[in-house]
């Protein structure tokens, strides 16, 4: 009977809580902004934490369902604000991009084979513009499919071996020592694949079209000793 007694009393409670609570909007803003003050560091503490962060997603997503039309009108008048957060903080935007993807990969792909659909013409400029901008992208390719239809060929040469080398030669034709900037240059395999060589980074090398001419698929220390090199 007695725990029957108190439990009256809380509902009694909760309820004159309930309804001053209504009949004081303003008293009861004016405490809890008082507490906010008065406990910055705690308030501080509970929003970096991850149940916080995952309740202000999902209150956040769910506000923006129930208004469809306030959320866009919100967007549009802070798209400046947006844009220059963004400009200012590239790095976390990058970083944030990168996590929501890998957590929403079925969604990506299928916005992204969407995309592709609905702009076929975006997507051939874009690829032909960043083609132009890489020219070492189709010399690379060039010998990896080469060496695909050679099946004793093993390996994948890596996107930036180019400029690898260029620095590693200093702008210089392995063999002539030519200037690559006058002359252009050819990925020349250092043991050709006719030979038995593979097709890895390792056994690659920058010449000038003329050197990669006459090498073909010679033996690398008899062509050397052909041009004078080697003893």
């Amino acid at each position: 009977m007695a725990k029957q007694t108190e439990n009256e009393r809380k509902e009694k409670d909760r309820i004159r809580a309930r309804k001053f609570r209504e009949e004081n909007p303003e008293i009861i803003k004016e405490r809890k902004r008082i507490w906010r003050l008065n406990n910055l560091h705690k308030i501080a503490i509970y929003r970096s934490t991850d149940e916080y962060k995952r309740k202000s997603k999902d209150r956040s997503s769910k506000w923006r369902k129930e208004n469809p039309e306030k959320a866009a009108r919100w967007f549009k008048e802070n798209t400046d604000k947006l844009k220059t957060w963004r400009d200012e903080n590239p790095e976390k935007l990058k970083e944030y991009n990168f996590k929501w993807r890998n957590k929403n990969k079925e969604h990506e792909k299928e916005r992204c084979k969407k995309y592709r659909k609905d702009n076929p013409e975006k997507i051939r400029a874009t690829h032909t513009a960043w083609i132009k901008s890489h020219p070492e992208w189709r010399k690379i390719q060039d010998r990896n499919q080469r060496a695909k239809r050679r099946s004793k060929a093993l390996g994948k040469l890596s996107l930036g071996l180019v400029n690898r080398l260029l620095t590693r030669q200093k702008n210089r034709c392995a063999i002539c020592r030519k200037s690559l900037k006058k002359t252009g240059y050819h990925l020349d395999h250092i043991i050709p694949l006719a030979r038995g060589g593979k097709n890895v980074d390792s056994n690659i090398q920058l010449t000038c079209p003329k050197c990669n001419r006459e090498k073909h698929d010679k033996d690398p220390i008899v062509f050397m000793r052909e041009k004078g090199f080697l003893l």
